[in-house]
């Protein structure tokens, strides 16, 4: 008796072999790729600042992000420099000249934008700071 379903094609072991290959080597790139952007992830989305205090006093900055994340603040001792990673985008920076025994000498406000993947270098000084 004959059978009224049509026929499948089976392709010969050599072409199976190469379709296999070739799932293979696609699916490596694409488990390469994903490592690599995994590493490179966290600096693609961010900003680097450094923040450098010339002067003899000591500083307080704050980062606050426009977006309502929580603020990030450092205390920067005399001729102390931070680095930071911060995510790229609009923040109101405080930053506080601060005397001895802690309080507030003078407060300055600011806007600023941090781009992703860029560096950004940021002196605090006094008038009477001599650069390093």
């Amino acid at each position: 008796m004959f059978s009224t379903r049509p026929s499948r094609a089976v392709p010969p072991p050599a072409t199976r072999r190469v379709a296999a290959a070739w799932i293979h080597a696609v699916a490596m790139a694409l488990a390469v790729a994903s490592a690599l952007g995994a590493t490179g992830c966290k600096r693609s989305r961010t900003a680097h600042l450094v923040v450098v205090n010339t002067s003899e006093r000591s500083w307080r900055v704050a980062l606050t992000s426009v977006a309502g994340s929580e603020p990030r603040q450092w205390d920067i001792e005399p001729r102390q420099t931070v680095e930071t990673e911060v995510p790229a985008g609009d923040y109101e920076v405080e930053q506080v000249l601060l005397t001895s025994g802690g309080g507030a000498v003078e407060t300055r406000r600011l806007a600023a934008r941090f781009e992703r993947g860029q560096d950004y270098r940021w002196q605090l000084a006094t008038l009477l700071s001599d650069s390093p």
